[in-house]
């Protein structure tokens, strides 16, 4: 089952997070609300008439629920990219709420927010790494790395923007290969690789 409605939310909420300039890219929140979506059909069996409730009555047991979900089908060890995906449902919430009057109380400032964070940052801590460091990159690793990024550009090449919709991974896939590949050849950050703008 599906909700079509809640997935025209979903693509009107990331193209309002690609023309914002304090977000540095709607990829991220894309990748991390395809996760939250696919658990609300195989966990919660969000349907078009159901969606509303569904949204509306999650619990924080729901939502830490949905951290396993996404730790169970992404392989996801460390405890920034739960606290993104966190981030990145509040943002969501407070679209709905501002935009579709949905509310779901844990997710506005109010004591059940408050405990949601607390219960989640406890979760977090108890199941996930600390953000692992990065490491020195060698010659070798370099050299692998741009032949992955030169396979994904290649899968990405002339398709349509409409065919490479996020939940298929290309066009995701696709776009951080050229941020890489710029991060390599710069030695700059993905942020400011992101605000880079063509020469006349």
């Amino acid at each position: 089952m599906s909700s079509k409605t809640l997935e025209k939310h979903i693509i009107e909420f990331l193209n309002l997070k690609r023309s914002s300039p304090e977000v540095r890219t709607h990829m991220t929140y894309g990748k991390k609300l395809e996760v939250f979506y696919n658990y609300l059909i195989d966990e919660k069996d969000i349907s078009e008439q159901n969606y509303i409730s569904v949204l509306e009555q999650l619990s924080i047991n729901d939502i830490i629920s949905s951290i396993n979900y996404y730790k169970k089908n992404n392989n996801v060890k460390y405890q920034s990219t739960i606290n993104n995906y966190l981030s990145v449902l509040h943002e969501f919430f407070k679209f709905l709420l501002e935009n579709y009057k949905m509310r779901n109380e844990c997710f506005e400032e109010n004591s059940k927010e408050k405990v949601l964070r607390e219960e989640c940052d406890e979760f977090v801590k108890e199941h996930f790494s600390p953000t692992e460091k990065a490491k020195e990159l060698d010659e070798k690793l370099v050299r692998e790395l741009i032949q992955k990024c030169n396979e994904s550009i290649s899968a990405g090449e002339n398709k349509c923007i409409a065919d490479l919709r996020i939940k298929n991974g290309i066009y995701t896939e696709y776009v951080s290969a050229l941020v890489v590949k710029l991060v390599l050849l710069t030695g700059l950050k993905n942020s400011k690789v992101l605000s880079l703008e063509f020469s006349q």
